[in-house]
């Protein structure tokens, strides 16, 4: 960190660096939490849409 006017611009890796190292594990349990919450999300809607379509 000796120059941090360099490291400014790219606030991107500066906020992906302190998560890279700390909880990647846990990171990657909540895409897969929301990955799951998703597919939920889509079976519910597919299923009303095909009663829907029944009726």
């Amino acid at each position: 960190m000796a120059a941090p006017c360099c490291v400014l611009p790219s606030s991107q890796s500066l906020h992906l660096r302190p998560w890279a190292g700390v909880d990647v594990k846990a990171l990657q349990q909540m895409i897969g939490i929301l990955q799951m919450s998703r597919k939920d999300v889509t079976i519910k809607v597919s299923s009303e849409v095909i009663t829907n379509s029944s009726h």
